[in-house]
C-alpha cells in the first residue's frame, strides 16, 4: 500500500492495525494499535511519549560509541563559546510556535535562534553535507540558524505518495522505521542502530516534510525530537 493511501485509509477511522511490512529491506513497524473515527480529535502524543514508543535495544556496541563522538564533532563549526553552549542545549524553557498555510511546528524562543524561510530553488546547508540519494527537494523551507549556521532545518514538499527512505550516508545508517499516526499527522522516525532518531518525516494527504538530519545538524537529540515531534499540518 502506497503512503498517500495509507493515510486515507487511516483518516476513514474505525480501523484497528498491528504489525510491521518491509521497505527497501528495512523493518518498518506501524505504531497504530487502534483507532476510532474520532481519534482525530484526540490528544497529542508529546515528545517524551513517542520516545518511549520509539525506543529500540542498540543492536551494536560500536554504535554507541560512534554516536558520542557525533556531537563534539557538529559543534566545532561554532568559534564563539555562547552560541556553541546554546546549540549543545538538551532543553529550552520557552518555546515558539510558527504556523503558515502549510504547517505549524514549535522551536526554541531564544533571540540568537533565527528562523529563516526558504524558497523554492533556495539552499539550506548542513555539517559536512549530507551523502545519499534522498530526495531533499522542498518547495518551501524552514531553517533554524545560530550563529549563520543550520541548527536545524525542514524541507516542505509536495504530490508526493511516498516516505524516503535514500539515506546511505555514513555517519550511521538506519535499521528502524517506526511510524505512528499522530492525530492525522502521519510520522516516521527513522533510528539508527543506537536509538537514536536520525531523520523525521511527516506527510498529511499530498505534503510530506521531512527533518533535516540530525546527524549533521548541530542540534541534541532531544531538541531534535522535541521540534521535529511538533510538526502539524
Amino acid at each position: 500500500m502506497e503512503y498517500l493511501q495509507l493515510i486515507r485509509y487511516l483518516n476513514k477511522g474505525s480501523v484497528k492495525m498491528v504489525g510491521g511490512f518491509k521497505r527497501f529491506g528495512l523493518l518498518v513497524l506501524i505504531g497504530v494499535t487502534s483507532m476510532s473515527a474520532n481519534f482525530v480529535q484526540a490528544k497529542r502524543l508529546s515528545a517524551q511519549e513517542i520516545k518511549e514508543k520509539i525506543l529500540i535495544i542498540p543492536i551494536d556496541k560500536s554504535y554507541q560509541k560512534y554516536s558520542e563522538k557525533i556531537m563534539p564533532r557538529k559543534l566545532q563549526a561554532f568559534k564563539d563559546e555562547k552560541l556553541r553552549a546554546v546549540a549543545a542545549k538538551k532543553s529550552f524553557v520557552n518555546w515558539k510556535t510558527f504556523e503558515d498555510e502549510f504547517i505549524s511546528f514549535s522551536y526554541p524562543d531564544r533571540p540568537d535562534i533565527k528562523l529563516e524561510i526558504k524558497q523554492q530553488g533556495d539552499e539550506i546547508s548542513t555539517s559536512g553535507g549530507e551523502v545519499g540519494v534522498f530526495n531533499n527537494s522542498f518547495f518551501k523551507g524552514y531553517r533554524l540558524a545560530i550563529g549563520g549556521h543550520t541548527y536545524f532545518a525542514l524541507h516542505l514538499d509536495r504530490d508526493l505518495n511516498y516516505l524516503d527512505s535514500g539515506w546511505s550516508c555514513e555517519c550511521g545508517a538506519i535499521e528502524l522505521n517506526y511510524i505512528i499516526n499522530n492525530c492525522g499527522t502521519l510520522l516516521c522516525f527513522d533510528l539508527m542502530g543506537d536509538g537514536n532518531v536520525k531523520l523525521i518525516q511527516a506527510m498529511s494527504d499530498d505534503l510530506r516534510i521531512a527533518t533535516s538530519m540530525s546527524t549533521h545538524a548541530p542540534v541534541s537529540q532531544e531538541v531534535f525530537l522535541e521540534i521535529g515531534t511538533s510538526i502539524k499540518f
